[in-house]
């Protein structure tokens, strides 16, 4: 305890080579959890028996060709999803739920309303292997992209607890030796999201709250502020001698 007191209090540096190697850590996990729950997506039966069922479809100048005039349904697990509807232009009102081809139109209906539609543009062709190779691309791709966005996310949260511990500290004209701010930002936000990553394998995660990162940004100010507080160089006062009496 005693070591790691001097070390925030007078170490070198400001705990970046550890706040780097934890969020290091913690992308490559949830990459790797990531990529184990969605691996076996593109070998699923149910997800294969779907896309295989679906026709060629092409389109051009923004526009469904091939098949024209069509207006079918396709079911997932022998529930409709999509609706592919190339005889007309737009969604209709109080369509049932699901995704929908019309033939300028594709677009998604939740609640028996329209929640997001995107014109079609341009010349393609979409076939069932095409849709499968996208499948792939995103299994692939998802897991990177959310380890290094969490990554990211974990240096500006750092940076940001190291910018309001500062302010706090000058506030309140903490003495403090050179980086003793970033080196306890950097302890307590390691020890703080490493709690939390062990306590949700048991069920306990602050990432269950309706705000969890400010949670855990106020967790993490709070033990920064605790830590400063109690290295931070004291006033001593300086007794004068006393004067031997003649």
């Amino acid at each position: 305890m005693q070591k790691l007191i001097t070390y925030l209090k007078e170490g070198k540096g400001r705990g970046l080579r550890a706040m780097l190697i934890f969020s290091a850590f913690i992308g490559l996990l949830l990459w790797g959890m990531t990529y184990i729950y969605v691996r076996k997506i593109p070998a699923n039966a149910d997800l294969n028996a779907f896309v295989n069922q679906l026709p060629t479809i092409v389109i051009q100048n923004g526009e469904v060709v091939e098949p024209a005039r069509t207006n079918k349904t396709y079911a997932f697990k022998g529930q409709p999803i999509f609706y592919l509807q190339t005889d007309k232009d737009e969604v209709s009102r109080f369509s049932p739920d699901g995704i929908y081809l019309t033939r300028k139109l594709f677009a998604f209906v939740g609640g028996g309303q329209l929640q997001q539609g995107a014109y079609l543009s341009g010349n393609a062709v979409v076939t069932p292997a095409t849709l499968m190779k996208v499948i792939r691309s995103f299994v692939l791709w998802t897991p990177i992209a959310l380890g290094l966005v969490y990554f990211i996310i974990l240096w500006i949260f750092y940076l940001l607890v190291v910018g309001i511990s500062a302010l706090i500290a000058l506030i309140c004209r903490f003495k403090l030796n050179k980086g003793a701010i970033w080196r306890s930002a950097s302890f307590a936000t390691i020890a703080v999201l490493l709690i939390d990553v062990i306590m949700s394998l048991f069920g306990y995660s602050v990432g269950k709250n309706t705000y969890p990162m400010l949670v855990q940004l106020f967790t993490t100010l709070l033990l920064v502020l605790l830590i400063v507080y109690g290295i931070r160089e004291r006033k001593t006062e300086v007794k004068e001698p006393k004067k031997k009496k003649k």
